[in-house]
């Protein structure tokens, strides 16, 4: 794992997400470093991309409520406790747990262990 600013210079075995996250970062003129590396679907296996990038990495939750009629992306410190009664508190809403992966699919276009802010482009609403 390495650090690289931009796109990759090879599509070569690259989703089509991966490349439409590009192009919009692209046409919003926002510069940005990556690093290629195997999806992390615990804050444990974010360490070493962690170190790469030379920051902190938050945690991104994709939730929803009890009915699984409100969907919210939680983006927080990756070593803080996410503490469900006090969310769902402070948001006014039945008690929150993990939104279902199709729903994560359709919504935010990304599967389990890659929530992003950057799935909000595909939020069609």
């Amino acid at each position: 794992m390495e650090l690289q600013k931009g796109r990759p210079a090879s599509w070569e075995g690259r989703e089509e997400k991966e490349i439409k996250v590009y192009d919009l970062l692209d046409r919003l003129g926002i510069e940005y470093f990556r690093t290629d590396h195997k999806a992390a679907g615990t804050i444990a296996d974010c360490l070493e991309v962690d170190r790469v990038l030379g920051i902190t990495i938050c945690k991104n939750l994709f939730l929803c409520n009890r009915q699984k009629t409100e969907f919210f992306l939680l983006a927080m410190p990756g070593d803080k406790l996410f503490q469900t009664k006090e969310l769902s508190r402070q948001l006014g809403t039945a008690r929150l747990s993990f939104a279902p992966p199709e729903r994560m699919e359709e919504l935010l276009g990304c599967a389990p262990g890659s929530a992003s802010v950057l799935g909000m482009a595909y939020d069609k609403s």
